[in-house]
């Protein structure tokens, strides 16, 4: 810390992570709400796409943990993808039963369409900031994701 900053508490950096991180991803889907207008896909069909794209093949029960979101609701979002080609179900080769899911070419490439619109909206609004604006919102984000490699917001590590 230089000049006549204070150390902040760590509580008033717990409170500025649950306020600044839901807002920052409120907006980023409202954002891509809107890249989605007039297309059949909807803000749950992309973040089901960028989960198997991240994460790689998912059976419904890992991918439905992983979105947060019920299995009979994820069902429909997966039915609809598969119909248009965005994904598919393979049997997993160790074990016959089990059904992963996963990105098709045309899923990816639907994917990757969409992320490059919202990053081209969100470069325009990131051109208004300084280079050291710039400097230091890069650090902030390489601290926040320390923090989450290091497991400090994991269940198992209350």
């Amino acid at each position: 810390m230089s000049g006549n900053q204070t150390q902040p508490s760590l509580e008033s950096v717990l409170d500025e992570i649950f306020v600044v991180i839901p807002q920052f991803s409120r907006h980023l889907r409202t954002m891509g709400g809107h890249l989605l207008e007039g297309c059949s896909l909807t803000k749950a069909h992309m973040s089901v796409l960028s989960g198997l794209h991240f994460a790689g093949p998912q059976t419904m029960t890992e991918l439905s943990k992983l979105q947060a979101i019920a299995k009979p609701n994820l069902t429909v979002l997966v039915d609809k993808l598969e119909s248009l080609g965005l994904v598919n179900r393979q049997n997993d080769p160790a074990d016959r039963r089990v059904v992963r899911l996963q990105l098709t070419t045309k899923g990816e490439a639907q994917l990757e369409e969409y992320r490059g619109a919202v990053r081209q909206v969100a470069r325009r609004g990131l051109q208004a900031y300084s280079a050291q604006e710039i400097v230091d919102l890069h650090t902030a984000l390489a601290s926040l994701r320390l923090l989450m490699e290091r497991h400090v917001f994991k269940e198992e590590n209350p």
